[in-house]
């Protein structure tokens, strides 16, 4: 009996890699809004430990499916704007004991 080709994209000679690409794209290039974990981290450019950090923490609203979390990307966007470095002087001790090091030394 001889083997016949496949026709309609069969599977069986793909790998456990491109199975795993085809069944994680969306239909018709529609972008999830849920994002897991993996993905909330790429989208972050951070690693997934500290996405897994801010989940524990409840730094970041999120959803779990099972034993799975699912994160809103309009909520990663709020959590990256809330983090963001105000480029205005600081008026912490540290700020206080730089300025009195400038104004001591010698003109």
């Amino acid at each position: 009996m001889s083997k016949r080709p496949c026709i309609g994209g069969c599977m069986s000679n793909r790998n456990d890699q491109t199975r795993e690409a085809v069944k994680s794209q969306p239909p018709d290039g529609i972008t999830p809004r849920p994002l897991n974990i993996t993905d909330a981290a790429k989208y972050m450019s951070c690693s997934v430990w500290f996405v897994r950090k801010i989940i524990w923490r409840r730094r970041i609203p999120f959803v779990k499916f099972g034993k799975g979390y699912q994160l809103d990307r309009s909520d990663l966007d709020k959590y990256i704007d809330s983090e963001k470095q105000r480029g205005e002087p600081s008026t912490g001790w540290h700020s206080l004991l730089f300025n009195l090091k400038l104004s001591l030394r010698p003109a």
